[in-house]
């Protein structure tokens, strides 16, 4: 997530955290494309509607 200005590391952690807590499993090849908060809001929102 490139707008918040975290390093690998840190964007690592918090897709992980993203992941735990939502329920939800970004893919690896993607993790990249998500470089905004909105952006990532948008997989959660989708995800969570097709797990539904």
């Amino acid at each position: 997530v490139h707008e918040l200005e975290l390093d690998s590391m840190a964007s690592l952690r918090l897709l992980a955290v993203v992941e735990k807590r939502f329920d939800v499993r970004f893919p690896d090849h993607l993790l990249g494309e998500y470089r905004t908060l909105q952006k990532l809001i948008d997989f959660i929102s989708t995800a969570q509607e097709e797990a539904s």
